[in-house]
């Protein structure tokens, strides 16, 4: 943790002395601060409080040892991750001012290089996942720099195939969610290596079926949420068998409807 220290109080006392007794002084330290604190490898921003006593010295203003403390951390913000999809790129940033910019990606198919990223998401661990439109894969990556890159996928609707992916969600557990566009599906695999492959979806606008959908989500109870962008709706099932579909929307501009893209 590296940080700088915004304001604080300092209060000195002191005992004994007189008739040439030594001087016993203490000190105590309470302060605001801000910084940043990494965490295998991750970095995020942090604010917090902190309270420290100096073991008593002999001379004022001397130095010492801290005897005893607290210290309150909070978060204050987690970095952005951004699909620069016309610069072929993604970009982390600690905060809306851009601090901390790095960028990752160049033309291409192949490693640490990016043919329209579209979706974007983080696990629990700090590893990066994106959907890679136009090479028709999903990529997992350690951190911004492209360590230990891993890519699955690559064009056609069978198995651990995708056409034009584009929404992405990975839940707490790191199961991988896909919105497969152009297969008018969704996908979910346990992995990056694809285990336990499963889809739901086919084209039309019925029960069971997407028109291009384009974003998923799903919530804590696991319940998954697509973007139905074709059909200009949104739907909700409770699992990948489709249990308890849901369905809100329809062509428009009023309440309860959409215009083509839900992200």
């Amino acid at each position: 943790m590296s940080g700088t220290i915004t304001s604080g109080t300092v209060i000195e006392t002191a005992s004994g002395g007189g008739r040439g007794n030594q001087t016993t002084y203490y000190y105590s330290f309470s302060g605001t601060f801000l910084g940043t604190l990494t965490v295998s490898g991750q970095a995020r921003a942090i604010t917090g409080v902190t309270s420290q006593v100096v073991t008593p010295a002999t001379s004022p203003l001397g130095t010492g040892s801290l005897s005893n403390g607290t210290t309150i951390v909070n978060a204050d913000y987690e970095p952005l991750y951004i699909t620069d999809t016309y610069n072929y790129r993604i970009v982390r940033m600690d905060n809306i001012a851009g601090n901390n910019w790095a960028a990752l990606g160049t033309y291409g198919s192949g490693t640490n290089q990016l043919k329209l990223p579209w979706g974007i998401a983080v696990d629990a661990s700090g590893k990066i996942y994106v959907t890679d439109a136009g090479s028709c894969r999903v990529v997992q990556m350690d951190d911004i720099t492209g360590k230990n890159w891993t890519a699955l996928g690559h064009c056609g609707s069978g198995g651990h195939q995708f056409n034009n992916p584009t929404g992405l969600h990975v839940d707490s557990a790191g199961k991988i969610y896909v919105a497969d566009t152009g297969n008018n599906r969704i996908v979910e695999m346990s992995d990056i290596a694809g285990d336990n492959w499963t889809v739901f979806g086919a084209q039309g606008s019925g029960t069971g079926q997407f028109s291009q959908p384009g974003g998923i989500a799903v919530d804590t109870a696991g319940r998954i949420y697509i973007g139905d962008s074709g059909n200009c709706r949104i739907v909700r099932i409770d699992n990948m068998n489709g249990l308890n579909r849901t369905a809100l929307g329809g062509s428009g501009s009023g309440t309860n409807q959409f215009s083509t893209a839900l992200r």
